[in-house]
């Protein structure tokens, strides 16, 4: 798919150089990851600090799009990681009937294919072992949080001492209740989370996120719920007038500028 760029970037490729990547699933041979990713590359001085942009079971949209280019205009790197092509899931119908059921690509797979990927990028001189944020939706946020608890959020290759440290994670609606695992299952750094959920969610259910994160801050987990009152799923997609919130989304970018513009500043 083509994009209209507002600003120089450079869009790279990430080559595995092991095929541990391509190993068998079910009995077929699964292909490289490294097809389905998508590094951007700012053209400002560099290093570039990482943002990862994790859309939700029915793939890219325009408002991802939006966040990718405000990102790149802020110095970010931008990595997309295509983990629905990865398993030969394309079309809008199989999406839904397949991923947005939870019977296949599920949250700890992304993880999964999101750990592998920034093992690699990391070793690029680059990007930044410092200042990386995460976007989720939906699914992606799910599948976010699973990547931030279960794994400390480690990330670092061989090649360096310390692993990645994001700095927060900005999550939107994500799915909540039965067969989520977010229990953390080793000391979890301090990361700066808040989850945006609108009250009139029928997709996924506010009350349970709200729910969960108050056990995980009761562990000591530092995260954040914010209710946007009046809003339902995809409240901040503005290519569907029959979802888009304007006000709640704004109010929403405007608090994620904040806590950039605190990142980027210190």
């Amino acid at each position: 798919m083509k994009r209209k760029q507002l600003y120089p970037v450079i869009i790279v490729a990430i080559l595995f150089n092991s095929v541990t990547t391509a190993g068998k699933d079910n009995g077929e041979i699964r292909p490289d990851l490294s097809n389905f990713i998508e590094l951007t590359i700012p053209h400002q001085s560099s290093p570039h600090p990482l943002a990862v942009l994790l859309p939700g079971c029915m793939g890219w949209y325009p408002h991802h799009q939006r966040w990718r280019e405000d990102l790149l205009a802020k110095g970010f790197a931008t990595l997309q990681i295509d983990s629905f092509g990865l398993n030969g899931l394309l079309d809008p119908i199989d999406l839904r009937r397949y991923v947005c059921s939870g019977l296949k690509v599920r949250w700890d797979q992304r993880a999964n294919d999101l750990r592998k990927a920034l093992k690699k990028v990391f070793e690029r001189p680059d990007i930044s072992v410092t200042g990386g944020i995460i976007f989720g939706w939906s699914h992606g946020a799910s599948s976010s949080l699973e990547y931030i608890l279960q794994d400390n959020h480690s990330t670092s290759s061989d090649s360096k001492d310390d692993s990645l440290i994001f700095e927060a994670a900005f999550l939107f609606y994500p799915y909540c209740g039965p067969g989520t695992r977010w229990e953390p299952r080793k000391e979890v750094r301090a990361l700066d989370t808040i989850i945006f959920h609108g009250t009139e969610d029928q997709i996924t259910d506010p009350i349970q996120c709200k729910r969960r994160v108050n056990r995980l801050r009761e562990s000591g987990i530092q995260i954040e719920f914010l209710p946007l009152a009046g809003s339902g799923h995809w409240f901040d997609n503005h290519g569907e007038p029959r979802s888009y919130k304007k006000g709640s989304t704004t109010k929403v970018k405007s608090l994620i500028n904040e806590r950039l513009k605190l990142l980027t500043d210190h």
